[in-house]
């Protein structure tokens, strides 16, 4: 059984060559410790192996850029730019307290769990809460996020 499986075979088929049913390798899975073990080890073997492949497919892919670039392949130039981000105009960042303040309060407001209301309902109704309550959480919450001014000294 482990065989097929590290042949490469599926679930399926590695039940076939042992002559067992798929469900008995799902249970197998689920609850024999030796052979989970054994079927985990093999797997993170095999992630292993393909990472160091892959490693190497890097190394051999940057090569490959590099001479491009050394050849002046514009094409290969731009996309490798534009890959790494590097023809984006820049934002500028801004340097008034106001407008600095607008924008600290929009981060807030794209992190909060309130810039997906549905979401947020869902959850509510989840955790118990009536739509009456929830209508009132929603009206409370919902007031504009305005961090506090910094108090002058």
């Amino acid at each position: 059984m482990l065989e097929a499986l590290m042949a490469g075979r599926s679930i399926k088929d590695a039940a076939f060559v042992a002559e067992v049913g798929r469900t008995t390798v799902f249970r197998w899975l689920k609850f024999d410790p030796y052979f989970k073990a054994v079927y985990e080890a093999w797997k993170q073997e095999h992630r292993e192996s393909a990472n160091g492949r892959i490693s190497n497919m890097i190394d051999c892919a940057v090569s490959n850029v590099a001479k491009a670039l050394d050849t002046g392949d514009a094409i290969i130039s731009y996309q490798f730019l534009k890959d790494l981000g590097l023809l984006k105009r820049a934002k500028e960042p801004a340097t008034e307290p106001g407008l600095v303040r607008q924008q600290i309060a929009a981060d807030l407001h794209e992190q909060s769990p309130l810039s997906d209301p549905q979401a947020l309902a869902n959850l509510l109704t989840q955790a118990g809460l009536s739509p009456e309550q929830q209508r009132r959480l929603f009206i409370q919450a919902l007031r504009p996020l305005r961090p506090e001014e910094p108090k002058s000294a």
